[in-house]
């Protein structure tokens, strides 16, 4: 069996693949292995597609300290940068007490941007994806909600910005309660990317793109064209 992945996400196609061929204008600009490949950066980089992350961290440990550096996974990185720290004699020595890690950042006295009580969410009467969550944020952080699928991320993330209202309990958004805001109404106030961003963008034009916000929110438009 043959499987050809389409994609423009290089981490995939670099893991995955025997062999790759970059397309670019409709003709194939590149092709070879992965290996290959990835010594080929700058021209990578000039038809628009990015080394994989692990990737890009060997170049930059190999223009750091002068060595070479090879990989693209991060199980490799680990081999490799474990047999230097080896060799070096580097590695954690048993019993001595490792640099304390940065503690988290002290809570604001100002109240919190969202704060969410008691919330309960019901899709149907078997089903109850959130139950109980209590949550607050503060201006400046940055918090990644994090669990397996199925685990309610999704279903809390689009009460924050009434996309969902609660079955039980109350989310407050800048001293909105969303249970009484219009959807249009949080939007001007609350951003939200899907997980892939490329299934939400649609129209032909970045200029289209920016303006269909402004328009759904029933923005003139020479206010449109201003912003």
């Amino acid at each position: 069996m043959t499987v050809v992945i389409a994609t423009q996400e290089s981490d995939r196609a670099f893991r995955y693949a025997d062999r790759l061929l970059v397309l670019d204008e409709g003709v194939i600009a590149m092709e070879g292995a992965p290996a290959r490949l990835l010594r080929l950066a700058d021209e990578l980089h000039a038809l628009g597609l990015a080394l994989p992350e692990m990737a890009e961290l060997s170049g930059e440990l190999s223009t750091a300290t002068g060595r070479p550096y090879r990989f693209s996974t991060a199980g490799a990185a680990f081999r490799q940068l474990r047999r230097e720290a080896l060799r070096e004699d580097i590695m954690p020595v048993p019993g001595v007490e490792r640099p304390p890690s940065l503690s988290a950042p002290a809570v604001v006295a100002d109240p919190p941007q969202v704060r969410v009580d008691g919330l309960h969410y019901r899709y149907d009467e078997e089903r109850e994806a959130l139950q109980g969550v209590d949550l607050s944020l503060w201006r400046g952080e940055f918090v990644a909600l994090v669990g397996r699928n199925g685990s309610g991320k999704t279903t809390l993330a689009r009460h924050l910005n009434g996309l969902l209202r609660p079955t039980q309990g109350s989310v407050e958004v800048d001293g909105l309660d969303t249970r009484t805001q219009r959807t249009s109404a949080m939007a001007r106030r609350v951003g939200y990317v899907f997980q892939n961003p490329d299934h939400q963008i649609f129209a032909a034009t970045v200029r289209e793109e920016l303006s269909f916000g402004l328009r759904v929110q029933g923005t003139p438009a020479d206010e449109t064209d201003r912003r």
